[in-house]
């Protein structure tokens, strides 16, 4: 009975950072939209990668570590995770600053279609009947709501290259995701943040 109320409240927890995860990133995402030609895609990545990396010192800091705590014996693997991670923002973001939003963030829903069969293939993961209910219904319930702020009513020939490239960020976010759970069982979550962070400013330096 205490096994089972620890990973309800596991879970819980698990949830409430997903939901905040989720809303924080659907403003990193928008942000092509809310700069306009004021900013680049590249530098809206890279002020993402700088200030994240920032904070992650801070919190270093606070914790009175050293860099070389958080040093990983898997670096490649971080940075593959960071060219998925980083060229799947940059697909995103520039599909929702070239198209409507509301378009742009139907088709990022992609993410879960594409991150189920990999976790189930790749991870070896099961997926049980009341996993994919709840996967059904999240994933009716955001197109639903899609469809009703008017995703796709306004669709013209000219977005259809960046309609693909955000299904591309969305298989491209599936993969770091599935990456994501791999590095998480090497290293700390700190870790594996210090060394995306780390990367991304290493791969998108800031261009005018």
């Amino acid at each position: 009975m205490a096994l089972r109320k620890s990973l309800l409240n596991s879970n819980a927890e698990a949830m409430i950072w997903v939901v905040l995860g989720t809303a924080l990133f659907s403003l990193i995402f928008a942000s092509g939209k809310f700069g306009g030609d004021s900013m680049s895609v590249l530098q809206i990545q890279f002020l993402r990668y700088i200030s994240g990396f920032a904070t992650l010192l801070c919190v270093v800091a606070c914790k009175r570590d050293s860099l070389r705590a958080y040093r990983s014996a898997r670096p490649l693997s971080h940075a593959m995770r960071a060219a998925f991670g980083v060229s799947g923002g940059f697909a995103l973001i520039y599909s929702s600053a070239a198209m409507p939003i509301v378009d742009a963030t139907a088709l990022g829903l992609l993410y879960v279609v594409f991150i189920i069969p990999l976790a189930v293939l790749v991870l070896k993961e099961t997926v049980t009947k009341q996993h994919m209910v709840g996967i059904t219904l999240s994933f009716a319930g955001a197109g639903f709501i899609m469809v009703s702020r008017g995703a796709f009513t306004q669709f013209e020939p000219a977005y259809l290259v960046p309609a693909a490239i955000a299904v591309l960020g969305a298989a491209l976010l599936a993969i770091e995701g599935l990456m994501i759970r791999v590095l998480s069982h090497a290293d700390r979550p700190l870790t594996v943040l210090l060394y995306v962070n780390g990367f991304g400013i290493l791969s998108w330096p800031c261009r005018p």
